[in-house]
């Protein structure tokens, strides 16, 4: 803990009932009549803080000053005891036949923002989106920004934020694609995709999964091969050591191609260009090209290698 932030302790008089310190600089302070359970603490977090923010004196002077009882991380992860596998089960079964809305909500009311969508602009992730802000289900958004996307995706973000008026949160890496090749060598995606993929989607995704107890996908059973026993709820083993698992909701998994192409042009929505120019499936530039529709949706990702997945999809094993 920080000499900054233990002076503003101080000055509050609080009492440290917990600390998660993954973060030297960040913490989320909860107040009096935060529930028992640091499982449970992140639905009352009230204001997540840093030491930058307490420097400055007109935050500082705005900040509340209260009792504390607990102070950590924002760690929202889901933890075991929440749901259990029958539950997850017979959920995903009844899944198969309720309207995307409905399952949209459930996840919103059950979970709030500890479920949040995750979107790469494929047009499932649109489709869904849409359903949520029509329906006026708040839920959160974010991309894997590799720094390696084509400039017709970053052109989509911004129209899509203007379309569904709302802020896309766009995940990084740690180090920039010249930082990469000056570490690594040069057009690391050429030599070991899949190491390149770890560094620049993996990693970031697994950071902002620490944070949640759902992660909402686009995943389409009749993408690939590798995603037909895509079930539309999952639970895995997310963080063996905190003991701390994750959901994996995939509420489009039974969605054709056709029904979501039909989706997106009845309703307007704004979708890549590159999809009309034969990109089926659309990642990084280096990475990508168009495929034919004899072939599967995925087709042209990382041509000449043995790999249809980048790891956001496989890393977390098998689920529960």
């Amino acid at each position: 803990m920080s000499p900054t932030f233990k002076a503003w302790l101080k000055k509050c008089k609080g009492q440290v009932w917990h600390l998660q310190s993954k973060s030297p600089d960040s913490y989320a302070v909860w107040h009096e009549g935060s529930p028992d359970s640091a499982a449970d603490a992140g639905v009352h977090c009230i204001r997540c803080i840093s030491d930058k923010y307490l420097r400055s004196r007109r935050n500082a002077a705005r900040f509340p000053v209260f009792p504390i009882v607990f102070i950590g991380n924002v760690f929202m992860s889901l933890h075991a005891n929440e749901i259990s596998p029958e539950e997850i089960r017979k959920l995903s079964e009844e899944f198969e036949t309720r309207p995307l809305t409905d399952i949209l909500r459930w996840v919103w009311d059950r979970f709030g923002t500890r479920a949040a969508v995750g979107t790469s602009f494929q047009g499932a992730g649109l489709v869904m989106i849409h359903h949520a802000v029509k329906a006026g289900i708040p839920l959160p958004v974010f991309t894997l920004d590799t720094q390696l996307l084509f400039p017709e995706t970053y052109e989509l973000k911004r129209r899509l934020e203007n379309f569904f008026e709302l802020k896309i949160e766009g995940l990084l890496p740690d180090q920039t694609p010249e930082e990469q090749a000056a570490d690594m060598g040069p057009e690391l995606w050429n030599k070991h995709p899949d190491t390149c993929c770890t560094m620049r989607k993996v990693i970031p995704l697994q950071r902002k999964l620490e944070t949640l107890a759902v992660w909402i996908t686009g995943l389409r059973r009749q993408q690939s091969d590798t995603r037909q026993k895509t079930r539309i709820l999952e639970m895995y083993h997310f963080d063996v050591l905190r003991d701390q698992y994750i959901l994996k909701l995939n509420p489009m998994a039974p969605w054709s191609r056709d029904a979501v192409w039909a989706y997106i042009h009845e309703h307007g929505i704004p979708y890549n260009p590159l999809h009309d120019r034969g990109f089926r499936s659309i990642g990084c530039w280096p990475c990508t090209r168009p495929s034919g529709d004899g072939e599967n949706e995925r087709a042209g990702r990382w041509t000449g290698f043995d790999k249809s997945e980048c790891g956001i999809h496989t890393f977390l094993g098998e689920s529960i």
